[in-house]
């Protein structure tokens, strides 16, 4: 990729810096330098493809439309004009992040995906407000 430190480009220089700690370039192994860019590369494209929201709706008596756009509030906001603001229309259509469903209308009823990496808080039973039961698993000192 590189072959000395003078070919690395000030953005990558920015972040192997960042990345290792060290002040100074030329005191980074260059093959530490080429794996961290290589990993930032690979972060890279895989942001990209969640940079594009994918619209799919097919109206009754209409053509399919697939368009896509970059942000979901365009996305969104071109699903509501093309079911002329009426939920109620008949229409099948879903809006897709990465090949993840983020947003389906079927039969005027919205399905909404399950976004990546979500905690789930359920209350706590109203048996385990004590902090020492909480934190200790057995019954409460007095």
């Amino acid at each position: 990729m590189f072959k000395n430190y003078d070919d690395i480009p000030a953005h990558y220089r920015r972040i192997i810096l960042v990345e290792t700690g060290y002040k100074r370039i030329k005191k980074v192994p260059l093959e530490l330098c080429i794996e961290i860019i290589e990993d930032h590369l690979a972060y890279e494209k895989e942001c990209a493809e969640l940079m594009n929201f994918e619209l799919r709706f097919k109206k009754p008596g209409c053509p399919e439309v697939n368009e896509t756009y970059k942000t979901a509030k365009e996305a969104f906001a071109r699903l509501d004009f093309g079911m002329d603001y009426d939920i109620k229309t008949p229409i099948i259509a879903y809006v897709k992040q990465a090949d993840r469903v983020v947003r389906a209308i079927v039969g005027g009823k919205v399905y909404e995906g399950k976004p990546r990496g979500k905690v789930e808080v359920k209350p706590m039973p109203k048996d385990r407000y004590d902090t020492h039961t909480l934190f200790y698993g057995g019954a409460p000192c007095d």
